[in-house]
């Protein structure tokens, strides 16, 4: 005879966190990716923004029910503009619109169902994804949240498999949701489709696989090794190859059909904006206790800019913001244009050692050379 066991447990809040965090947010007039960089004035390029202050209060509320393995949870994101007038404010991702004014405040609400079956877990709902197809961007008063489901599965010794399908996107300056696109489209796309995983071949090598389709948009392939060579009291150093090979897929595959809006920005071969586009990575991280040396190389090749998704391109949804699985995706610049060859090297220091886990200070020099094939130079 089967037994069973069934546990209810409610409490009026499981887990209240509370967040509010001042931040400066600078405003930009003129994109830097347009601006030719021989003739570039970095005085120029400050004295063209505007700095406001802005106020991030996060509630995260989660009530906890075990019910055969069953855990929903929800969560609520305010955002208040403290300074930004008439004439001040360019729109964008900081803040959503008001007129010809950034909003007084604005928020979502989110809500996300979890169920575990021995090592595997279904989450449906609001997302954060981190993954290298796809990273959920936090770089501003709010975070951008995805809606879909996502299975994560460790059911086999030394394979953490990721596979789910995305609908829809909330920017960092929006309250609302919209579909999905890449850099410079404006033809909506609902279908954001995900599988792969991390292989540990040894304790210190790890193979990483996997495949991203935006339906009418991209196909994506992704590859990854990780090692790291324990170097006994010298620290040790960790080698990280990436490599990204993008596709068109669907109506991007068509002229006409790229002519109605599922096109991609920036440069492409011939200005038809069709996707096509490889870009790897080689990275050296040495570290020695709290401090880490990182030196690297990444090469985008010549007929498309890196793509991945980006909402930017849709009208008035206060889509825009994405962040990328490369390291050299900063705040001034992503260095991911057609023919971009970008050499990089940081230092980083972990404050863990003198009580504050989690907080980390670095300082990154970037410097690259671009081969501008719309001149043929």
């Amino acid at each position: 005879m089967a037994h069973s066991r069934q546990e209810l447990a409610f409490g009026p809040v499981g887990f209240i966190g509370a967040l509010f965090r001042a931040t400066q947010i600078i405003e930009q007039l003129s994109p830097l990716t347009d601006v030719d960089p021989a003739s570039y004035d970095a005085l120029h390029f400050l004295e063209d923004r505007r700095v406001g202050a802005g106020l991030h209060a996060q509630l995260s509320i989660r009530v906890y029910r075990r019910h055969r393995g069953i855990r929903p949870g929800c969560y609520c994101l305010q955002g208040l503009k403290l300074d930004s007038g008439a004439g001040r404010h360019i729109g964008g991702s900081m803040f959503p619109n008001d007129g010809d004014k950034a909003a007084d405040q604005w928020g979502r609400v989110g809500a996300t169902a979890k169920m575990r079956f021995s090592k595997t877990e279904l989450r449906y709902g609001t997302l954060q994804p981190k993954l290298p197809i796809l990273v959920s961007n936090d770089g501003c008063l709010l975070p951008q949240t995805f809606e879909g489901g996502q299975v994560t599965s460790n059911e086999i010794d030394n394979l953490t498999f990721t596979a789910g399908q995305l609908e829809h996107a909330a920017g960092r300056a929006s309250s609302d949701s919209a579909s999905l696109a890449v850099a410079g489209g404006y033809q909506e796309s609902n279908k954001f489709t995900v599988a792969g995983g991390d292989y540990k071949l040894t304790k210190e090598l790890t193979a990483q696989y996997y495949y991203a389709n935006l339906e009418d948009y991209y196909q994506q392939h992704f590859t990854g090794l990780l090692h790291v060579l324990p170097l006994g009291e010298y620290g040790s150093l960790k080698t990280d190859l990436r490599y990204f090979k993008t596709t068109s897929d669907g109506k991007n595959s068509s002229a006409v059909s790229r002519a109605s809006g599922c096109k991609f920005g920036g440069y492409t071969t011939g200005g038809v904006g069709e996707i096509d586009n490889d870009t790897w990575s080689a990275a050296f991280i040495y570290s020695l206790g709290v401090h880490a040396i990182t030196a690297g190389y990444q090469s985008v090749s010549d007929d498309s800019n890196f793509a991945q998704l980006n909402q930017g391109g849709l009208v008035d949804k206060g889509e825009a913001g994405a962040s990328l699985y490369l390291y050299t995706d900063r705040t001034i610049q992503t260095f991911i244009q057609s023919g971009e060859r970008t050499a990089f090297a940081q230092y980083a220091y972990d404050f863990a050692a003198l009580g504050a886990p989690g907080l980390k200070v670095s300082v990154m020099y970037l410097t690259w050379k671009v081969q501008d094939w719309r001149h043929g130079k």
